[in-house]
């Protein structure tokens, strides 16, 4: 099976995704909202009242300087995908601070160590 057959088959809603979505909801209770659609990159989660914005990015899909792996066929394909991820990236970062929000990008291997335990800390620091 090709690598672009494979990633044809990821969907949203993995796993990672559910539980980080379980974690938050767990600690914060209702003020967290999920795919807030109306922001730049429609965050993974936000919380308004803090303005806290949080992106769990997948280690694969954004290139996560700890562990990411290129695949090896299509090399020149992927890199400028993951090129095009990481500039989108970095431009909804910038908007969204311009407007005054808090930005919390979460890794996937760093929330599979530790879970949502900064974020909340963040969160809460800033509604205080």
């Amino acid at each position: 099976m090709t690598t672009s057959a494979i990633m044809r088959k990821c969907r949203s809603g993995n796993a990672t995704e559910l539980r980080f979505r379980r974690q938050l909801r767990r600690a914060l209770g209702p003020d967290v909202r999920f795919e807030a659609k109306g922001l730049p990159g429609t965050p993974d989660a936000v919380v308004d009242r803090a303005k806290v914005a949080v992106f769990l990015h997948g280690c694969f899909w954004h290139g996560c300087p700890k562990c990411y792996k290129a695949p090896r066929r299509n090399r020149r394909f992927w890199a400028a995908k993951l090129s095009r991820n990481r500039a989108r990236d970095r431009r909804v970062v910038a908007q969204l601070r311009r407007a005054g929000w808090l930005v919390v990008i979460l890794w996937e291997c760093d929330f599979n160590e530790v879970g949502t335990t900064v974020v909340v800390r963040m969160v809460r620091s800033r509604s205080a």
